[in-house]
């Protein structure tokens, strides 16, 4: 038997693991809530409640997914995802309008149990909007509720939703405080990448009374079909995320931490490897959601990342969780203190250089075309000049063969 306590406390509820499925698709009715659950996810967040204002979100686009720069390798079973590439989606609103929604939380709870949270998620436009939600989550057996301060396309459907919340400091802060005397159930406002300063929102949320945050959701984006001279696919401004978004959620989750947030954190957006929560774990995330990589891989990645962390913290000697949360943190250092040295054509030396390793490389001179500094030249194969090479790393980076390292002279 396993060592490894994978239980996470999360606003005061025990989870069975630090794994959230995510406000999308996958949780989009309470069969699909319980395959989350099944395959390890300690909580699931509930499809949003739209304002009544926006009664368009209730009706699909069809088709609502493309993915951009989805290049997997191989062929069949032999296939292997890409590592990186963009959900280009208009994700819609739950189908269960007001009437239905109490519903929706009950039966999910019923089916995924007294150890995994079911946790609301609500958009309320107007303020009456907002009281009007909290009223169907206080008669629900919910553990929890979302504010969803941060659908990126939301607002080009009714003004006062989504990021219309998110980016406003203040109104984020007003309907939090809103919610709060409303709700005695812990509330999470989600935020925005698309405010100016994630982690002063966040601040601002919790001091307004929020439980916890979770940090973020996806962005606005636009991608143009040249031949038709219009968006893609439905023809509108659309939400975009992927596991390229990954180091931008892992930025403000830190900055969040950084500015005094004290509340617990739940980070979403650009986990696609069991690696990932763990990164976000170590920058002072308390649980990380997914949508996408269950989106992609199936319910069964839940379960393969909790395998991979189990794995890891036994290898590593971590026996829970908290003992590794927030650990990187003291390890982010100012720009202004990196080690940095005289640029060779500003007469200074470089202590590194690229180091080729000819047995590996395959002559594909790609190395050639990205040295700006005129340090690479082909031979036999790619030969560095020693008096040249500001050991820059985009050399090493592009090789297609990992035959190029940067090492010290």
């Amino acid at each position: 038997m396993s060592k490894v306590d994978l239980t996470v406390d999360y606003c005061g509820f025990k989870m069975k693991s630090p794994i959230i499925a995510a406000s999308a698709t996958p949780t989009h009715d309470p069969d699909a809530c319980k395959k989350a659950a099944d395959a390890g996810a300690g909580g699931v967040v509930l499809k949003t409640l739209f304002a009544k204002e926006a009664a368009p979100a209730y009706k699909f686009a069809r088709p609502r997914f493309t993915l951009l720069n989805w290049n997997p390798t191989g062929k069949g079973k032999a296939a292997k995802y890409p590592d990186s590439f963009t959900l280009y989606s208009i994700e819609q609103s739950t189908v269960f309008p007001y009437d239905k929604y109490e519903w929706y939380i009950n039966k999910t709870k019923e089916l995924v149990g007294e150890n995994v949270a079911v946790i609301a998620s609500i958009m309320g436009g107007v303020e009456k909007g907002w009281e009007e939600q909290c009223e169907i989550i206080k008669g629900s057996k919910a553990d929890m509720c979302e504010l969803n301060f941060s659908c990126p396309h939301a607002a080009e459907v009714e003004e006062h939703i989504g990021t219309a919340v998110g980016s406003v400091p203040e109104q984020a802060e007003k309907i939090t405080r809103l919610v709060r005397k409303k709700l005695d159930i812990p509330i999470i406002p989600k935020m925005t990448p698309q405010a100016g300063n994630v982690a002063g929102i966040a601040k601002m949320c919790e001091r307004a009374g929020a439980d916890a945050v979770t940090i973020h959701n996806r962005l606005m984006g636009l991608m143009i079909d040249i031949d038709k001279a219009r968006p893609i696919e439905w023809g509108c401004y659309s939400g975009f995320g992927g596991p390229f978004m990954l180091p931008l959620s892992l930025r403000w989750i830190a900055k969040a931490r950084e500015a005094g947030v004290k509340i617990p954190i739940s980070a979403t957006n650009g986990y696609w490897n069991w690696q990932d929560p763990i990164r976000a774990i170590m920058v002072g995330a308390d649980t990380v959601q997914t949508c996408t990589a269950i989106m992609i891989k199936g319910f069964e990645e839940i379960t393969n990342w909790l395998r991979g962390m189990e794995k890891w913290m036994e290898e590593k000697g971590y026996s829970t969780v908290k003992e590794f949360k927030g650990i990187a943190l003291e390890n982010i250092i100012p720009a202004d203190k990196i080690e940095r040295e005289v640029p060779i054509m500003a007469g200074g030396t470089s202590s590194k250089i690229a180091v080729v390793d000819k047995d590996k490389c395959s002559l594909c001179e790609w190395c050639q075309k990205v040295c700006f500094h005129e340090a690479m030249s082909m031979d036999d194969y790619p030969v560095v000049d020693e008096e040249k090479c500001e050991a820059c790393g985009l050399c090493a980076s592009v090789c297609p063969e990992g035959a190029i390292t940067i090492q010290k002279k």
